[in-house]
């Protein structure tokens, strides 16, 4: 069917991967993204986007690069089962490269930093802030936490395989500062973060109360990562914690990023 334009076509898609059973993280996914693509060629005939016009929309992402390959990946995966269903001749995303990873620094938030963003930060947010700096959690994850998924009793927060950036479950044990941090607002259930909206809105506030200026790219994992193998010298539990398989790329980021006796406090 060439008629089919590209809205069309993404709908078709989405409907054979929810008859398969994709998971509603993904489908959310897909939808965002493809959403994000549809904005501006809803209406064109798939087997008219060439490789240019996806290296185009591509180009003028304003996102970083590991999300951007994420959109990468959902075209290709659009135009590829375009091709299947005849809707397309060719997958114009076939001979696309992934776009290079910028490398940058890993920053961490200093203890003093933290402790002057806990202390002013609204309750409302602060087992997010505490999950996510004392546990090395995403914050996309902590958005999708339950207080039921926070077991007090054996001192872990279960990431569910849905739930997960990876897809896979894990298991983050909880340190006793993180469990004294979450302990006065703990809950049977319900919603560990607030709405997006109100965590942004919130965290502000709470970042310029705190007198900090700028904020260091994805803060909280990168400090947990950093102090929590400062302060045991452990890369594997540091892996485990973060849900890394392999602790190379770990270890060279985050090995000596800061002294084990600024870790202790």
């Amino acid at each position: 069917d060439k008629s089919l334009i590209c809205e069309e076509l993404t709908e078709k898609l989405r409907d054979e991967l929810q008859q398969d059973g994709i998971s509603k993280r993904h489908d959310t996914d897909l939808k965002s993204i493809l959403g994000k693509f549809n904005e501006e060629y809803a209406d064109w005939l798939a087997c008219n986007v060439s490789t240019e016009v996806v290296e185009d929309f591509l180009d003028h992402l304003k996102v970083a690069t590991q999300t951007k390959n994420n959109y990468r990946r959902k075209l290709n995966q659009l135009f590829k089962y375009g091709v299947r269903v005849g809707a397309c001749l060719e997958n114009p995303c076939a001979g696309l490269k992934p776009p290079k990873r910028v490398s940058y620094k890993i920053e961490v938030l200093s203890p003093k930093q933290l402790n002057d963003l806990l202390n002013v930060a609204d309750d409302a947010i602060l087992p997010a802030l505490a999950i996510s700096f004392f546990g090395g959690v995403r914050r996309a994850e902590i958005a999708r936490l339950d207080w039921s998924e926070i077991d007090f009793d054996e001192d872990f927060i279960e990431i569910k395989q849905e739930k997960s950036k990876t897809a896979h479950r894990r298991i983050v044990y909880m340190s006793d500062n993180l469990r004294a941090w979450l302990e006065p607002h703990r809950q049977h259930q319900g919603a560990v973060m607030p709405s997006v909206a109100n965590y942004r809105k919130l965290f502000e506030k709470a970042k310029n109360s705190a007198g900090i200026t700028s904020w260091p790219n994805n803060a909280g994992r990168h400090s947990f990562a950093s102090y929590h193998l400062a302060q045991y010298g452990d890369i594997d539990q540091t892996a485990i914690q973060l849900g890394h398989t392999k602790t190379d790329i770990l270890f060279k980021h985050y090995n000596k990023q800061v002294l084990k006796k600024i870790a202790e406090r």
